[in-house]
């Protein structure tokens, strides 16, 4: 992101800031804390209504990203913006933003990303032309790491139970994968039908976006799952996927077509999505049992600071935080864990205990 304003301090009366950032549901705030350790513990944690946004101001951090990107290129259209973005930085690392010619570049790729120039900037740079916007050919999709990546932020497994007149039960159980992009990105995902070896591009009616589709079982069981369990899906996303998967084998196995089956789907369905139940993050602990105190009002409304309450680990002894951090796989971070012992609260699924404190 570029943000030029109005500065009367600064000699051309005009300051420049760079940022990068990444949005995601407070769900999937696992996977900001992940990038945020990746990339050695750069940028700030803000919290939104139902988000969370990695922010990076840092212009040493921001060239962590730039080499990142640069030997892990973006393949959809959005790697457009990045090699602007990365123009913008890298004339501001030179200083050529306190001059008016470096000025104008910047204003100029600026008008050429998301929503362009303000009102105020086309009035003060009425003789800018903007920069050429690159223009991304997709050829190939460049690992399965990537297709999983993908997938963990973009994609959708799902399925729904509708009423069906033709069907014994009176019931018919619909599944499918589902990526979508805006069209701009239409021969990216034309690609995953050659690389799966199944699905479909579609449209939409309005033009404006289109859907990577795998809706036939058989294609689903025999070249998805397969797939996907051998690269997995990171994030709260996993959980999605592994119930999902559980219905797809029963679908094979003829389950739906049995009240029983029927029933054991529905209750699947309940832990899927939007189903599964948020706690105030500032308030919740657990007891051994997985009991949530205070118990949750699911009908409540408000806004509250969510975490998802997904596993209690069983006990593992380690000698310090730091082999605790390793033997986790990263996935909490020191600083949280030093945040979090002793306090009984749970942090993503897991409650660390001080054994060697003394009472």
């Amino acid at each position: 992101m570029i943000s030029i304003r109005e500065n009367p301090a600064s000699k051309l009366g005009w300051s420049v800031v760079v940022c990068f950032q990444i949005s995601l549901h407070v769900k999937d705030r696992a996977i900001l804390n992940s990038i945020e350790a990746f990339f050695g513990g750069i940028g700030l944690n803000k919290q939104g209504k139902n988000k969370w946004t990695l922010v990076v101001f840092s212009l040493n951090d921001l060239q962590k990203i730039i080499e990142h990107f640069d030997n892990y290129p973006i393949i959809t259209q959005k790697y457009g913006d990045y090699l602007l973005f990365r123009e913008a930085v890298l004339l501001i690392l030179r200083k050529e933003h306190l001059t008016l010619a470096g000025l104008e570049k910047i204003v100029a790729i600026k008008a050429s990303m998301n929503l362009g120039l303000s009102k105020k900037l086309e009035q003060a740079f009425p003789n800018i032309i903007p920069k050429t916007r690159p223009l991304i050919c997709t050829t190939e999709i460049p690992n399965p790491f990537w297709v999983a990546g993908f997938t963990s932020g973009e994609g959708c497994f799902f399925f729904n139970i509708g009423k069906d007149t033709k069907s014994k039960l009176g019931y018919r159980v619909r599944v499918g994968f589902q990526l979508t992009q805006h069209v701009r990105d239409r021969q990216m995902l034309t690609l995953l039908e050659k690389y799966f070896g199944c699905g479909k591009y579609y449209l939409s009616k309005d033009h404006r976006h289109g859907d990577y589709l795998v809706s036939d079982v058989s294609a689903l069981a025999n070249y998805i799952i397969p797939f996907f369990s051998q690269y997995k899906i990171v994030g709260i996303k996993e959980k999605d996927y592994l119930c999902w998967s559980k219905t797809i084998h029963l679908i094979i196995a003829k389950k739906h077509l049995t009240p029983e089956g029927l029933d054991q789907i529905r209750k699947i369905r309940e832990n899927m999505n939007t189903k599964r139940v948020l706690v105030d993050s500032e308030s919740a602990t657990l007891e051994v049992g997985k009991n949530i105190i205070p118990n949750v009002d699911t009908t409540k409304r408000g806004r509250v600071k969510p975490i998802i309450v997904q596993e209690v680990k069983s006990g593992k002894t380690f000698n310090s935080v730091r082999e605790a951090y390793l033997g986790l796989q990263d996935k909490v971070p020191m600083t949280t864990i030093n945040r979090y012992l002793d306090t009984g609260k749970p942090v993503r699924g897991y409650i660390f205990f001080n054994l060697n404190k003394k009472s």
